[in-house]
């Protein structure tokens, strides 16, 4: 499967911030990016540009610029690089950390201390203090059997400041679970395409929905009605779930 360089956009400004390889779908690798806003280990520029788009009710704006027939992830990783080059020659203000490539082939090593803090502090902070791609940091620390650090997670209170700007009209409210419905929706036909869905991916599917729901306000009406969809596509999600994988209960 060939690798594409893409480009992440502002949709406010239209200027382009990120400069990626993939070999997903691009609105899958989109998802995933924007699954890092909700981790707090995240503190790159980029994982911050994301949060503040996020806070304002928008996304970044995903596209391809290039076709990497390679199936060698360095070669792929060379490509990214001079795509960082080019970009920020034409004077483009990217927030990407390093030349680019390292998170195809993460095989650097780390110093002593840099294997002493693996699983005492995020992989984030590991790769800052090493001057290492974060990738390179779970890399090793997966290698070498070590949990990922589990540091406090976003509490209640910040999800519910990030959903109450994006989600504070009825109307757009209630659009809410339509929206996260219809991501789950085109990744579950990814996954069937590729022969890849399996019980864990309904699982995962769940447990986002549960975490969106959990983060509205129990005593608005408004909030409450959104809440009741969550529960039916929770429900609409397990049933289909054991009906497809029956033996993994």
């Amino acid at each position: 499967m060939p690798f594409t360089i893409y480009t992440l956009k502002d949709p406010r400004t239209g200027a382009i911030r990120y400069v990626g390889a993939t070999k997903l779908p691009l609105f899958l690798r989109l998802e995933h990016h924007m699954n890092d806003i909700y981790s707090d280990g995240k503190v790159s520029p980029r994982v911050q540009w994301l949060r503040d788009l996020a806070g304002n009710g928008l996304k970044a704006e995903i596209e391809a610029v290039a076709t990497v027939n390679t199936v060698d992830p360095r070669e792929a990783g060379d490509q990214e690089q001079l795509w960082i080059e080019h970009f920020r020659e034409q004077g483009c203000d990217l927030l990407n950390v390093r030349r680019g490539g390292a998170g195809l082939y993460p095989r650097e090593g780390l110093s002593q201390q840099g294997l002493d803090m693996l699983g005492v502090v995020p992989d984030t902070e590991v790769a800052r203090r090493e001057e290492k791609h974060p990738a390179t940091v779970g890399y090793w620390r997966r290698k070498l059997g070590i949990p990922r650090y589990q540091g406090p997670r976003f509490t209640r209170e910040y999800r519910m400041h990030w959903y109450e700007e994006k989600w504070k009209s009825w109307d757009r409210l209630m659009m809410l679970p339509v929206e996260v419905w219809r991501e789950i929706e085109k990744m579950r036909a990814v996954y069937i395409d590729m022969g890849v869905l399996r019980r864990r991916h309904y699982d995962h599917w769940s447990q986002r929905l549960h975490m969106y729901m959990e983060s509205l306000d129990e005593g608005n009406e408004a909030y409450t009605a959104a809440s009741k969809t969550f529960l039916a596509l929770i429900e609409k999600l397990e049933v289909e779930r054991d009906e497809k994988f029956p033996e993994e209960v």
